[in-house]
């Protein structure tokens, strides 16, 4: 099962249509610790069998059944499965948020849940940030989604005492802070182009208030 889903799987299948067949929709929540893999299985066979009442194809139903015996990996909150196999369709996917347990049978899958889920989960940013610059961890639905970075020019402190380490370390000092502007200018524009609603900085105390004052009034906010 996918545990990165994207905006287009949500597009694809509010799209997908079938003449022939209808399609099996079954949101399965495994979020309740402590639950056991036959609880799970009961639980799976109980949806299974309303979608039968629905009149899902037994193909469908078999499609379903072989996936989580031998494909599921066991990972995620939940689990998401589309099948149509008339026509060759389906999708599963492993999220590792909560869903609510639903069945569907119908012309087209049920999106509804996902897109709301997808809709209610925000994204967010982890900045880690350093005297080189910063690197960018960006997650949704509770799954590392991308990442990037914008390192600078290497800083390093100097050990040596004496004037010219001293005005060494004032050029060092500066270099820094222009590394971090950068960054803070960069991670601005790299989150707000990834829609990011909500940030969390990560880095020593002295960098990370450097590199706050840096950034812009919108993301200060987010932070």
């Amino acid at each position: 099962a996918s545990l990165m889903m994207q905006q287009q799987d949500l597009r694809e299948l509010s799209e997908f249509s079938s003449q022939e067949a209808p399609v099996l929709s079954l949101y399965l929540n495994l979020g309740r610790h402590g639950r056991s893999m036959e609880e799970h299985k009961l639980l799976l066979r109980k949806l299974l069998t309303e979608g039968v009442e629905q009149g899902a194809a037994p193909a469908d139903v078999e499609r379903i059944e072989r996936f989580f015996e031998h494909e599921y990996d066991r990972q995620g909150k939940s689990v998401v499965c589309f099948s149509c196999q008339a026509p060759k369709f389906w999708r599963s996917y492993a999220l590792l948020v909560p869903v609510q347990n639903a069945v569907f049978v119908g012309r087209r899958p049920l999106v509804k849940p996902l897109m709301d889920v997808w809709d209610n989960y925000d994204r967010f940013g982890v900045i880690m940030v350093d005297r080189e610059g910063a690197r960018v961890f960006v997650y949704h639905l509770g799954a590392l989604e991308d990442t990037a970075g914008l390192m600078g020019e290497e800083v390093k402190r100097h050990k040596q005492g004496g004037w010219a380490a001293q005005k060494l370390q004032r050029h060092e000092d500066q270099e820094a802070r222009h590394n971090l502007k950068e960054a803070a200018e960069w991670a601005h524009n790299y989150l707000t182009q990834q829609k990011v609603t909500r940030v969390v900085l990560s880095g020593s105390d002295g960098n990370i208030a450097e590199f706050r004052e840096q950034l812009p009034r919108a993301l200060q906010d987010k932070v």
